[in-house]
This record gives structure tokens, C-alpha cells and sequence, in this order.
């Protein structure tokens, strides 16, 4: 069961609430006589590359997922023609929400009977990203599926070949927003968790914040509050690229609550045994179709708790940041602390001015931003107990940056004031 109530506005995201993300779907493949393969090229900002069929169409969904993809143009001679049959598995991305979502939504597929009795000579092909390579940890989670991929081949320039066996998806978005998943996906992950019973090690601590703070660079501010807040709470805090999958799944298996701000850490969280609480901190005013739906993977006890004022989130982009985190009144009253007085410490009001700073190095004006008007309310709430001589109102020294800072704090105190 999900729980938005300490959300800051959870009207904002009622069209999000009662949507199913697991349906009822007969998976398949289709066969494709003469299609080519594009390898990863970014086109007018997009992730191109995938299958063009023989006709000219473009397929979609062979892209990272579906509207995030494009073909482009690719003259005759630059196709080399392949005698060979392959099964064609995706495009693949090296970030690991990606990988346990997006990079699994056709391994189902080599799984199956009907690939073992009627495509077992087939070779394998998918299409890397940049970047993209078989770390150790998802080697690992593919092993634990019985899956090598070492017989994966990559397709690194256009290819076009005999036949191609283009599995479904088991997890997918039909509108580059809203993410849905079969059983099939389901029994992936059910399997991964299988491995982790078979190999399951007690563990001393029971509750973990998972951490992005100590590879996020200047993507954010303010992590270390939470981690603070939560070691106080009894969580062990834990980065978890620190650990092996293995060792992860582990964690995860032991914990009977996890929190995390939302990424693919906070993904993780239908790797645990169901029953188990999830604490999901929304890194901004938005909540990800990712998230929502490996939360239905799982049967979890999930409370999303707002604990951000990332005012200045890209509006095109704004899983790129740059998110500000803090000690909410919504998270404090969550574990009943009547400790935590103020909404905002000293502390929080230097951090978020550092963070103000940030913002302007990537924005000109709260127009690029994506709405700082959502957090009209807590702004005003964190901001009145300082008075206008404080720092975020003080004259500032010149710099490259003083301009467009000025205009947006300027602004934001404007909004908070009408």
C-alpha cells in the first residue's frame, strides 16, 4: 500500500494516485525478415539508434524505451549485411535504474521454452549506450537469472541482418511517462530474489537509509541532514555502489525498512521481502513513472515523504537537478521527533543560499525552472523566521553569477510574499 499523505500538496499528483502498473498481457515476439540495426547515436537530443525494418519503419521501442528514441539517416554503404539470425534484447544503459528496468524488459525472453527449443542458435545483439559496459554488479544480477553476457553481442555500427526475433516487453511505457510491467517482469525479479534466499546472511541491523551523497557531486545539497536525521532514527546508512549485488540483495532481504531519496537506489526497494517498509523522499516536485510502478512489484508498506526544496529543477530535465534536501516538518512528524523545533536551522538557510547559487549557474530565471510556485507554502513557512538583515537578503560581492542569483532570489522572495 502507498501513502502520499506527507506529501507537501498531494493534489498536484492526484492523476497519479489508483493507476495499476502491473497488467494482464500474453507476451510474444515478432519476427523481422531484412531489418537493420542503427547503434547509439544522439539525434536532435535524442538516444537514437534501434531497428528500422526492411519497409523504412522505425520500431520505437527498440530504443531505450519507447519516445525516447529516433532513427537517423544512414547511407547504403555504411550497412554491413549479416548472413546471421539474432535475437535482439534492447539498448542498453549504463546507469543502474536502467539497468534493473529498462535493460531487463526483454530477458524474459531467453528464458522462455520456445527460445531454448526453437531459437537456441540465435545469436544475442543489443545496442550499448555510452558508457555502457557489464559491470560486475549486473553480471552479477544476470548470472543469478542464469543468463552469461558474455553472449551478448553489441551492435556498433548499422547492421542489417537475416532475421531479427524481437522478444515484447514486460516492461515498458507506451507515453515516455507512465511505466507499466507484466508478470513476466515480475518473475525476474522474483527469481533474483530466489538467489538472494538461497545465499541469505543475518545481519545486525534491520533498517537502512541508502545514500546517493557520496557520488552525486554538485547534483544536490542537504544529504547529509538526512543521513543525520535517520542515523538518529536507528538506520544504518549505507552508499550502496560501495557494495557488490550480491551483498546488496543481502541488505535489502534483511531490511524491514529502507529509505532512500528517489533514483535508482530508491528501485531497489522490490528486492525486498514483502510486508516491508519503504520511505521514498521525492528529490523534487515530481514523481517518477519508474518508481511508481516497481513499487507494485513487491506487496511494500511505501510512504512517500516530501524533504526537498529543489526550487530550481530543470523543467525539460528535471531528473538532472540540482535538488536541495532538509529536516521537513513532514519527515519529523512522520517519527513523531519532537525534537526538531523549526523547519529550517541555521544551517539549512546557508546551505539553501549555496544551493540558490548552484541553481543560478544552470538558470537564468525561475521560467527555466520547473515550479517553484509548488513550494510557495514550505518556503514561506522555512524563510519567515529570518529577518530581512539575514543573509540570503544581504548585498553580495561581484561575480560571474551575481546577476542572475540576485534576479532569483529576488524572485522567490516576491512569491513567497504575495
Amino acid at each position: 500500500m502507498e501513502h502520499f499523505e506527507h506529501l507537501y500538496d498531494k493534489n498536484c499528483f492526484s492523476d497519479l494516485f489508483g493507476v495499476t502498473h502491473k497488467v494482464e498481457k500474453t507476451l510474444s515476439f515478432q519476427t523481422l525478415r531484412s531489418g537493420t540495426v542503427l547503434p547509439y547515436k544522439i539525434v536532435g537530443g535524442c538516444a537514437g539508434g534501434g531497428i528500422v525494418t526492411r519497409e523504412g519503419t522505425y520500431i520505437e521501442s527498440t530504443a531505450l524505451h519507447t519516445k525516447s528514441g529516433a532513427a537517423y539517416p544512414v547511407e547504403e554503404a555504411q550497412i554491413t549485411d549479416s548472413p546471421e539470425k539474432v535475437i535482439y534484447i534492447g539498448m542498453f544503459h549504463k546507469i543502474w535504474g536502467h539497468c534493473i528496468t529498462d535493460n531487463l524488459r526483454r530477458m524474459w525472453f531467453l528464458l522462455s521454452d520456445v527460445c531454448r527449443e526453437q531459437f537456441r542458435d540465435y545469436k544475442i545483439v543489443f545496442i550499448p549506450q555510452d558508457g555502457f559496459s557489464f559491470g560486475n554488479n549486473f553480471r552479477q544480477l544476470l548470472s543469478m537469472l542464469g543468463i552469461n553476457p558474455d553472449a551478448f553481442f553489441p551492435v556498433t555500427r548499422p547492421t542489417r541482418f537475416q532475421e531479427i526475433i524481437l522478444p515484447d516487453e514486460c516492461f515498458y511505457t507506451p507515453d515516455g511517462e507512465v511505466r507499466y510491467f507484466t508478470q513476466e517482469y515480475a518473475d525476474l525479479i522474483e527469481k533474483i530474489k530466489d538467489y538472494g534466499r538461497r545465499h541469505f546472511r543475518s545481519l545486525d541491523f534491520d533498517k537502512v537509509y541508502f545514500t546517493y551523497a557520496r557520488c552525486s557531486g554538485a547534483k544536490q545539497i542537504g544529504e547529509q541532514k538526512l543521513e543525520r536525521f535517520f542515523r538518529r532514527q536507528g538506520y544504518r546508512i549505507i552508499a550502496p555502489e560501495r557494495f557488490s549485488f550480491a551483498e546488496q540483495l543481502n541488505i535489502l532481504l534483511n531490511c524491514r525498512s529502507l529509505a532512500s531519496t528517489i533514483g535508482s537506489c530508491s528501485h531497489n526497494v522490490m528486492f525486498m521481502n514483502a510486508g516491508s517498509q519503504a520511505i521514498l523522499i521525492p528529490r523534487a516536485n515530481y514523481l517518477t513513472g519508474y518508481q511508481l510502478a516497481v513499487n507494485e512489484v513487491t506487496d511494500l508498506d511505501i510512504h512517500w515523504i516530501q524533504s526537498d526544496l529543489s526550487v530550481m529543477v530543470s523543467r525539460q530535465h528535471p531528473w538532472d537537478g540540482p535538488f536541495y534536501y532538509y529536516v521537513s516538518r513532514q519527515l519529523a512528524d512522520f517519527f513523531h521527533c519532537e525534537d526538531v523545533h523549526s523547519p529550517f536551522t541555521r544551517e539549512d538557510y546557508r546551505e539553501f543560499k549555496l544551493y540558490l547559487r548552484l541553481g543560478a549557474a544552470r538558470a537564468s530565471n525561475l521560467a527555466e525552472c520547473k515550479a517553484p510556485a509548488y513550494y510557495r507554502k514550505i518556503l514561506s513557512q522555512c524563510l519567515r523566521n529570518y529577518p530581512s538583515a539575514s543573509a540570503l537578503h544581504r548585498p553580495i560581492k561581484k561575480s560571474s553569477l551575481v546577476q542572475p542569483y540576485v534576479l532569483i532570489r529576488n524572485k522567490l522572495l516576491n512569491l513567497i510574499a504575495r
